[in-house]
């Protein structure tokens, strides 16, 4: 076995390196409609209504739209803690070759490293933003039942128990805490889902990596990972967060 984690999905740690930030589906109509007529969106820099508008479909445009600005109220409120005031459309939240975010300010500077984590859901958008030497990742799903073949695909044997059949909720609650976990270590693709394992004892669950998920943290110093996973109305929320690991960005 290979167990990382310190702190089951949950539990309270008293200093998180973190910070959070919601966007509500409103928000992003407003940009997304503007985007779609051609109009100026004060709210994206020209960086990202290029990447805008490429995205094919309405929705695919607005869960987009939900995470950059979850992720600029951040952002700003980071940059001023540092004496640097600028508005969002003065910032750009990118994406690198792997999929992972970053963003890119007006001087060039780069926030990133693993310090910048989105997600979007139904409409709703979340963003997390680290300390300089600490790893965050962040996903949020819809409560729902899930496909009997999703599911199989999605758990290992260790991570399921019969009563979950019928929970939904901590059917989608395993999911963000395996897509939180994945975004954290930046491993995209390139692990599958039973790499990343919340094994199941009785009501807790102990964090177990494998394969190119184990690899990738020993890379990044085989830091201790914590988790705050919560309800928001009809959807689940998870944050994984290492603090002290080194990047290598």
């Amino acid at each position: 076995m290979n167990p990382v984690e310190t702190t089951r999905p949950g539990a309270a740690v008293l200093e998180k390196p973190y910070r959070l930030a919601m966007c509500r589906p409103e928000e992003a109509e407003n940009v997304a409609l503007a985007v779609e007529a051609l109009a100026p969106a004060e709210m994206l820099s020209p960086a990202e209504r290029e990447a805008a508008s490429k995205l094919k479909t309405p929705k695919r445009l607005r869960d987009w739209a939900a995470g950059r600005l979850a992720a600029k109220r951040l952002l700003g409120w980071r940059l001023q803690q540092a004496g640097l005031y600028l508005k969002p459309g003065d910032i750009s939240v990118l994406n690198d070759e792997g999929g992972a975010p970053y963003a890119e300010l007006p001087n060039g500077a780069v926030i990133g490293s693993g310090t910048l984590s989105l997600t979007h859901c139904a409409g709703w958008g979340a963003a997390a933003v680290c300390e300089p030497w600490a790893l965050v990742g962040v996903d949020l799903e819809t409560v729902a039942p899930r496909a009997a073949s999703f599911l199989e695909l999605m758990a290992h044997d260790s991570e399921w128990a019969p009563w979950m059949t019928s929970d939904p909720v901590e059917q989608t609650r395993l999911w963000t805490l395996k897509e939180a976990v994945s975004k954290l270590l930046r491993t995209g693709l390139s692990v599958g889902f039973h790499d990343i394992r919340l094994v199941l004892h009785g009501e807790e669950r102990t964090l177990e990596l494998h394969g190119a998920a184990l690899e990738r943290w020993r890379a990044l110093g085989a830091p201790p990972i914590h988790f705050d996973s919560r309800p928001e109305e009809d959807r689940i929320l998870t944050v994984a967060y290492a603090a002290g690991a080194r990047s290598d960005r």
